[in-house]
């Protein structure tokens, strides 16, 4: 009978973290820029599930809509599509939350370049 409780007890606290870890990553996060010049990048996420959607938006450019999106715990992964010389290439994007700042790593689809980590946090 203990057991039992115990079972339910940990079923319950792992669904509101796995929960809560979900629901953590939903809304708009944005960074700041480095050094002047440095565009402000706009992540605004919706999390249905293990599945997020949403977009970026990146300085003045346009709205890129994110695709393939799943959350794990406090892991995110979604890729967006962007105009790369005169071609469309895919990105990558995979992200850890940690002490209220998601912070992302862009991986550009063929040639496997990443670039500089991207810190973001959540704003109103």
């Amino acid at each position: 009978m203990a057991a039992r409780r115990l079972l339910v007890a940990v079923a319950i606290t792992l669904t509101a973290a796995v929960s809560y870890a979900q629901a953590g990553f939903a809304g708009r996060w944005t960074n700041e820029p480095a050094s002047p010049g440095d565009p402000v990048i706009v992540l605004q996420l919706v999390v249905k599930g293990s599945g997020v959607t949403g977009s970026v938006t990146i300085g003045e450019s346009p709205a890129q809509a994110i695709s393939d999106g799943k959350v794990d715990a406090n892991r995110v992964s979604f890729k967006t599509t962007t105009m790369l010389n005169g071609k469309e290439a895919d990105i990558l994007w995979e992200g850890e939350v940690r002490d209220n700042k998601l912070t992302l790593i862009r991986t550009f689809g063929a040639s496997g370049r990443k670039l500089a980590p991207i810190v973001t946090q959540r704003s109103k």
